[in-house]
């Protein structure tokens, strides 16, 4: 146990000095050096083991924390980069699709022109 000195004197006059009577002030005195003296404080040598063994663990905790924080971003860029490759089919399928029906849609516009082509016509006749 940790030996604390109190200068019960010193505690004393300083209370008085505040404007505590003096029979107050020497039980708070008491009161207080009773106190003192039943803490059992941990010496020096104690609080700086138990200082080091902290240290030594809040370094494993940021470490494990580090790896763990490193396999989150790893399975996180796999799991983004699965879609895009899915995406990347479905837009190759489309692409393909478009290929096939393209040439259905240019005859498909040229009948279109073609039909709309002879009312202009015989209008343009029947107007000149």
């Amino acid at each position: 146990m940790m030996v604390i000195t109190f200068d019960t004197l010193k505690f004393v006059d300083t209370i008085r000095e505040a404007g505590v009577p003096d029979r107050h002030a020497r039980a708070i005195c008491h009161a207080v050096r009773d106190a003192h003296e039943t803490a059992e404080l941990p010496p020096g040598r104690d609080l700086r083991e138990t200082g080091a063994a902290l240290r030594g663990e809040l370094q494993a905790l940021g470490t494990n924390l580090a790896s763990d924080i490193q396999a989150s971003r790893s399975e996180l860029r796999s799991e983004t980069q699965a879609p895009g490759s899915e995406f990347r089919s479905e837009i190759q399928a489309l692409r393909a699709e478009h290929r096939d029906i393209e040439p259905r849609l240019t005859i498909r516009l040229g009948g279109i022109v073609v039909v709309a082509l002879g009312p202009f016509t015989a209008l343009s006749r029947w107007i000149a």
